[in-house]
């Protein structure tokens, strides 16, 4: 950018859009950073952790230092690449892959699929798109399934072996679960069995939400006063606003601006 260096951190619309183009990648891309970065420093103490959802956005593969120096390699989706050759042809259903994300289609208000783990192999998404997205693209499901870490495989040939347990994995444990509350219906269940045995509303505030959505003004009011009552202090930025048809409306146009930003596809 112009100007000398001043040590100041500049995120603004300019400086992304100088990133993708430097890095030849899409802007979605940049914008995906930008919000699993909001989450970096629950990664401090892992080396380079924090900064994985840029590098991963940018393309780029961190190999230990040689000599005195970093090197910084830019590499292919191989993740992406090697679930559309090994995976998709082998598991039921109709797919639709973004970046390190497989979600099962058509989309509608919950967004249901898989995505590359963190510490183990795979993150359940489990993500209603009226609940705004703050963190690492879908996740709302707090269960990594899968033992075996994505080894940052540098070809996709080599990732045949890692898919061919994914599927198995996604196929006994990632699909009956996303059978089971992959609707707004199953996802109102999950939301109430998930705040039973929690002291955090936020839960509650999406089990709020969903029954908003499915127009059950009563049960959402009942949600949001159990809510009400663990919260002490000012309201979670979770809270979906109060029990009423507007407010159901402000939802259903936030789950269309979600599904702009995230490039989901309309309708299949």
């Amino acid at each position: 950018m112009r100007g000398s260096f001043t040590g100041r951190l500049v995120d603004s619309a300019e400086a992304r859009s100088a990133l993708a183009d430097l890095y030849g990648v899409p802007m979605r891309q940049i914008r995906r950073a930008g919000r699993r970065a909001l989450w970096s420093d629950s990664g401090l103490g892992v080396t380079y952790e924090p900064f994985t959802p840029w590098f991963e956005a940018l393309g780029i593969d961190i190999d230990e230092p040689v000599g005195e120096e970093t090197v910084l390699v830019r590499g292919r989706p191989v993740w992406r690449e090697a679930f559309l050759r090994y995976a998709i042809p082998n598991l039921p259903g109709r797919w639709h892959v973004v970046d390190d994300a497989a979600l099962l289609t058509p989309i509608d208000l919950i967004v249901c699929g898989i995505q590359r783990g963190i510490h183990a192999g795979l993150r359940v998404v489990l993500q209603p798109l009226y609940q705004g997205i703050d963190s690492s693209l879908l996740l709302s499901h707090p269960d990594e399934v899968g033992t075996r870490r994505w080894g940052h495989f540098e070809r996709v040939e080599d990732a045949e072996d890692y898919m061919r347990e994914a599927v198995a994995t996604i196929r006994n444990d990632v699909l009956p679960m996303l059978e089971t509350h992959g609707s707004l219906d199953g996802y109102r269940r999950f939301c109430a069995e998930l705040a039973g045995g929690s002291n955090k509303p936020r839960s509650l505030y999406l089990l709020a939400a969903t029954e908003i959505i499915l127009e059950r003004y009563d049960d959402a009011n009942a949600a949001l006063d159990e809510a009400r009552a663990r919260v002490q202090h000012q309201p979670d930025p979770w809270h979906p606003g109060p029990a009423t048809p507007e407010t159901r409306t402000l939802l259903l146009a936030r789950a269309a601006e979600q599904r702009r930003l995230l490039s989901l596809p309309e309708s299949y």
